[in-house]
């Protein structure tokens, strides 16, 4: 097989929250809780917050529990129209690492995923086989990917067939 490591992360302790706002809203929303608003790009550490959508933020944290990063957002955004929503059981992360990681995420996407273009820093809300998929560079070869816990496993076997056409 090809220079590549798919696993699911395990166990995965992430605290998923899906933050919108009414679309009017969203500048103030960014600034009030130092989100990126800017397309495609994901910003901080812990929590750190991957744009989805205009109006959406998929909000990831290792160390915060659901309850203290939707009181964050109520705090945050206490004169802002917001949906903050728990989706810490609803999603699955399977992680993608090795300098394969780029040709393989391009096989089932029409998101140019070259490593000149899809970089550290940015994410994207897309399809893969079908699925709907969140996928953040965390570095040059590592990428995290978000998506329907139901279908993880599938995707998991989706990833290995065509890991090993690469090679």
């Amino acid at each position: 097989m090809a220079d590549l490591t798919i696993r699911p992360a395990s166990p995965d302790p992430r605290t998923l929250v899906r933050l919108r706002v009414p679309l009017a809203d969203a500048p103030r929303a960014a600034a009030a809780m130092d989100l990126p608003n800017t397309p495609l790009r994901w910003s901080g550490s812990d929590p750190s917050a991957l744009w989805i959508g205009p109006d959406e933020w998929l909000l990831v944290s290792d160390s915060r529990s659901a309850e203290e990063m939707v009181a964050r957002c109520q705090d945050l955004l206490r004169d802002v129209l917001h949906a903050a929503t728990d989706l810490s059981d609803a999603l699955a992360c399977i992680l993608l690492e090795g300098s394969n990681a780029h040709q393989l995420l391009a096989m089932g996407s029409g998101i140019d995923f070259d490593s000149s273009v899809f970089t550290p820093g940015q994410c994207v809300r897309t399809r893969i086989a079908k699925l709907a998929v969140v996928i953040r560079a965390i570095d040059r070869e590592q990428f995290e990917m978000f998506l329907d816990r139901s279908v993880s496993r599938y995707f998991l076997e989706y990833l290995g067939r065509n890991a090993r056409d690469i090679g």
